[in-house]
């Protein structure tokens, strides 16, 4: 079966358009049980397509968020409209402050910069390690750089 097909029957899932109706409400948050294989990313691409906004699905672990979102990559393809981020963790082992992995700095700091133009329809995925790390404000960044002309995000 192809993706496209899929898509069309996830779309069209009553438990989807449900799901879809929850979501609507305010300060909803949903936590899905039982799914398996890339049904997850599926549910998540059809109740996205259907009423837009923007999501955060956070996952139990780095793995298991990677496999998502690349199901999710996956699925969505190159859909005009719909921004895919993945929000890493700084470090490159959990808990070694000294092992910082540059090029995860960039990508926290592209997702971070997304949020806060406030774009519509985007999809960020990321875990738990990720997102307890604290991200300094704007304000003390600029405090902190003496001098740096800081460039307008």
């Amino acid at each position: 079966m192809e993706i496209n097909s899929l898509k069309t029957l996830y779309k069209s899932s009553e438990a989807v358009k449900k799901l879809a109706s929850e979501l609507q409400k305010k300060q909803s948050r949903i936590h899905l049980l039982g799914t398996a294989g890339s049904s997850d990313a599926f549910i998540a691409e059809a109740v996205a397509s259907q009423i837009g906004g923007n999501y955060l699905f956070v996952l139990s672990d780095k793995e298991e968020s990677a496999y998502f979102y690349n199901n999710l990559e996956n699925i969505i393809g190159n859909k005009r409209g719909t921004t895919l981020l993945y929000y890493p963790a700084s470090y490159r082992r959990p808990y070694q402050i000294e092992d910082i992995d540059n090029a995860n700095i960039i990508q926290r700091t592209e997702v971070l910069s997304s949020i806060r133009k406030k774009r519509k329809n985007i999809m960020v995925v990321t875990h738990p390690e990720a997102i307890i790390e604290n991200v300094v404000s704007r304000k003390n960044l600029a405090k902190n750089l003496h001098g740096f002309i800081m460039p307008k995000m």
